[in-house]
């Protein structure tokens, strides 16, 4: 009597696990630009380590947030608008008022009307100020940021090239709050290079990860193509190629036993988990 092949666990190799350490270190890159950036536009107007510690570190906190909103996939109502993007102009507000009232306790006695003052002062009239910031920030950040997401939805190999371009952007804003900083007739303090540096070394790390990731994986599908990956198999789909996972002698009667991993592109790269499925031979 025959049996129904078994279906197996499917491995997933781990080149084609997602690999969420990529938009965690993304996040602490944005914040840590972002930081530093802003450390560096206000060191000429007030100088020296109270410009990162009342500013930079509130900034840094802030742009943490903002950048882990914007990868928040809830959107308004049944529109494509992201509430993330819309958290952006009160997050900004926000972190106005605290700049204000932490530059205003740094500058000697305050009372308790004052700061209250001092933080809705820096979060309305201050707008003078975060509001350009916050087209800035926009431009630099959440530009590259929403084309990770465009490209996230190709796959996992849009999701890593994503990722690339945020980690890069985070570089070279920190190489540019660096300039500017060295440029500045008042320095910014040490903690500002600690931003910096940390900002850089961030979005480097990010971007050199998801581009070995990504070479990997294609090694992987070269390999398995040449026949050379026990356990795998490329084949032609109507889609394109798919990667299987195959079993062995896995029931009676039943030979071979495999089910999909991930759809591929004409480049090896991979597009989507596929749902499980099986053939035998």
């Amino acid at each position: 009597m025959d049996r129904a092949p078994q279906r197996f666990f499917v491995v997933v190799p781990r080149a084609f696990r997602s690999l969420r350490m990529l938009s965690n270190l993304n996040v602490g890159a944005v914040g840590l630009s972002l930081a530093a950036s802003t450390t560096a536009i206000m060191a000429p107007i007030l100088g020296g380590d109270g410009v990162a510690l009342h500013i930079g570190v509130p900034t840094l906190v802030a742009g943490v947030g903002w950048a882990a909103r914007l990868r928040w996939r809830a959107t308004v109502g049944r529109s494509s608008v992201r509430w993330g993007w819309l958290l952006s102009v009160p997050i900004a507000a926000i972190n106005g008022g605290v700049c204000c009232v932490l530059t205003m306790v740094s500058s000697g006695s305050v009372t308790l009307e004052s700061l209250f003052g001092g933080a809705l002062l820096g979060a309305t009239l201050g707008a003078i100020i975060w509001l350009p910031a916050l087209f800035a920030t926009l431009l630099l950040f959440g530009t590259p940021i929403a084309r990770a997401q465009s490209l996230a939805k190709k796959g996992l190999a849009g999701e890593e090239r994503g990722e690339r371009i945020v980690g890069l952007a985070c570089a070279l804003v920190a190489i540019g709050a660096m300039v500017v900083a060295g440029w500045s007739p008042r320095p910014a303090g040490a903690l500002f290079w600690v931003l910096s540096i940390g900002g850089l070394s961030l979005g480097v790390f990010a971007a050199a990860l998801a581009y070995l990731r990504e070479r990997e994986r294609k090694r992987f599908v070269e390999a398995t193509e040449a026949g050379n990956v026990s356990g795998y198999r490329v084949e032609a789909s109507p889609e394109g190629k798919v990667l299987l996972r195959v079993a062995e002698n896995v029931g009676y009667r039943v030979s071979d036993f495999a089910e999909e991993v991930y759809q591929l592109d004409e480049r090896g790269a991979a597009t989507k988990a596929t749902a499980p499925s099986s053939t035998t031979t």
